[in-house]
């Protein structure tokens, strides 16, 4: 009687799983609020000029030019298609906490370990943070990172003290995701002169001041006035993110089976009994 209770409450909290799965298909991840620039414009300058299918058209398409043009499309693609927000105050509303529909473990985690999962970054699924459309840097460093990837241009992602790019290709060059910015020069030749990047932001149509909050990020001489400590790194969205994102996106299809199974099988076995007895 108690396997029975038991196996019929999981079989019931499976269904409800999949439920929430299934309506993951017809609730976009994109916040219709995105769109709302008075939502969030007293917050940041910036705003999003692609949807998320436009820019994953552009992405998808942009394949057999030089691989150069490659990393330059993906770095202006990505800018225009994500909005530089990572606040708490819209968090919720702009799907910085995954949604339950979406992945009901990671929001789960975002309420047992919010300060893993509280804000979100995808690593590995990409598409889904082009579709989310919302981030730092360091997201649009991680899409436009494991884009190239998928596109066989070796790509890492670089973290300084405030800013985090994306260094790409044969050549190396920076790629700078967040301003939709291409720079023609190594990591290493940029920080030895970090002046040197000024032109390429000022043709992308920057300010002087935003310019100026570039180069210093840049800049190792200014991080080690701010963070003397701080050690600049490439291994941002590690394999074992990536793999762990796959992993719980393969069980919130899994875990829902797993409870459904026991007593469909335990329903199947008895109609066999009973279809053997009375024969």
């Amino acid at each position: 009687m108690k396997t029975k209770i038991l196996f019929t409450s999981a079989f019931f909290l499976g269904l409800i799983l999949l439920g929430i799965n299934i309506s993951g298909f017809f609730i976009p991840l994109r916040s219709e609020r995105l769109l709302e620039e008075t939502a969030y414009g007293h917050k940041t300058d910036d705003q999003i000029d692609l949807s998320a299918d436009e820019a994953l058209q552009i992405l998808e398409y942009s394949g057999g030019i030089s691989e150069e043009d490659t990393i330059k499309t993906g770095t202006e693609t990505v800018e225009k298609a994500i909005l530089h927000y990572w606040d708490d105050e819209l968090a919720d509303e702009f799907g910085l906490r995954v949604p339950m529909h979406e992945n009901w473990i990671l929001w789960g985690g975002s309420h047992i370990m919010p300060q893993y999962f509280r804000k979100y970054e995808f690593c590995h699924y990409w598409e889904k943070g082009i579709e989310r459309g919302v981030g730092w840097c360091s997201q649009s460093s991680s899409i436009l990172a494991q884009y190239l990837r998928k596109r066989d241009v070796n790509a890492d992602i670089y973290v300084m003290y405030g800013h985090v790019v994306v260094i790409a290709g044969t050549l190396r060059h920076v790629a700078d995701p967040d301003y939709g910015v291409y720079l023609p020069f190594t990591i290493e030749e940029i920080e030895s002169d970090p002046e040197m990047i000024r032109p390429y932001y000022a043709d992308a149509g920057y300010s002087a001041e935003e310019i100026g909050i570039a180069v210093r990020a840049f800049d190792p001489n200014a991080e080690k006035l701010i963070a003397p400590d701080f050690v600049r790194y490439s291994d941002y969205c590690a394999l074992r993110h990536r793999i762990f994102e796959q992993v719980v996106y393969i069980l919130k299809w899994l875990i829902p089976i797993l409870f459904i199974a026991p007593l469909v099988y335990s329903a199947y076995r008895r109609n066999n009994l009973e279809h053997i007895r009375s024969n």
